[in-house]
């Protein structure tokens, strides 16, 4: 059984997970936007793949956080599972954007490594 201390743990990580998910997505959402209007560099395919990532990430989400249920773990421990791949996708999405920076002149300022492998890690001949 959790003691007191435990639980208050648990939730601060939950809270303290959500918090950075959120600043995570709002800051994916404003990268977006302004490669939307031609000052940040996204890549052509960011506006299609933006769309499909969504339902891999929740329905990994969905199925740790049932997995963690069916353990037996307290819901604070339930939503920090279901939260973790959300989070992570936002977070990889928010340093990927960001490193790509911004556009002058309608030319991207710095094209990272990373942009000469497609989303799968195949690297381009």
């Amino acid at each position: 059984m959790l003691s007191a201390f435990d639980c208050a743990n648990e939730m601060s990580r939950l809270w303290w997970r959500v918090a950075v998910l959120a600043e995570d997505a709002q800051c994916v959402v404003g990268l977006r936007l302004l490669g939307l209007s031609g000052i940040w560099s996204v890549p052509p395919e960011e506006s299609h793949d933006m769309i499909l990532e969504k339902a891999p990430a929740f329905t990994a989400g969905l199925l740790a956080g049932v997995l963690t249920a069916c353990e037996g773990h307290g819901p604070d421990r339930v939503m920090l599972a279901v939260v973790g791949p959300i989070s992570a996708r936002a977070r990889e999405n928010r340093e990927r954007l960001v490193r790509r920076g911004p556009m002058v002149l309608g030319i991207a300022v710095f094209t990272p490594k990373d942009d000469l492998q497609s989303h799968n890690g195949a690297t381009a001949q």
